[in-house]
């Protein structure tokens, strides 16, 4: 029996802020904007897949004011959230969104793992002002691993489940 899980990510950027301020922010997928996991043995079932920096992201985050000083929102965050409150599969089967549990790595405020929810989870706080291009994040993806929270696929119905996830990059 094989499962499949297809993610699409949609990008947000922000502009402005507040007159004065002149906050550029940018998020660009470069690599890994969806993921496939296929289940097809006792053992990934058991112990589930994890596809270690996977989705490589790159940050732009500067905020200015007109005279040409720091902003009052000199760091930024990195949120993910699914659109939906379950993984869907083609046959009418569900799965929790914490199958899936992230992480964010390549900034010091990474916040660990973290599972998928369909509220904003924070991946990162506290990410400092970057240099334009200058800053990469990957995406590491667990599903059906069990880090944080029993999420065994065991005795799931097979299917072919899709979600979409959003990451948003704002102020901090």
């Amino acid at each position: 029996m094989n499962k499949l899980l297809i993610v699409v990510f949609v990008i947000l950027f922000f502009g402005n802020y507040a007159a004065g301020q002149n906050t550029t922010s940018r998020l660009t997928i470069e690599s890994g904007g969806s993921v496939n996991f296929y289940f097809n043995s006792l053992e990934k079932y058991k112990n589930g897949i994890t596809y270690t920096d996977w989705t490589k992201l790159r940050i732009y985050y500067n905020d200015t004011t007109d005279a040409g000083g720091i902003g009052i929102y000199p760091t930024w965050k990195l949120d993910v959230k699914a659109l939906s409150p379950t993984i869907d599969g083609d046959a009418g089967n569900t799965l929790n969104l914490n199958t899936i549990e992230l992480e964010a790595t390549g900034n010091p405020g990474s916040t660990g793992v973290q599972a998928l929810s369909n509220i904003d989870v924070s991946l990162i706080t506290g990410g400092a002002i970057t240099a334009p291009a200058a800053t990469v994040i990957f995406i590491t993806y667990n599903c059906g691993k069990s880090i944080l929270t029993p999420n065994s696929l065991i005795g799931k119905n097979p299917d072919h489940y899709v979600i979409d996830i959003v990451f948003t990059l704002g102020r901090n």
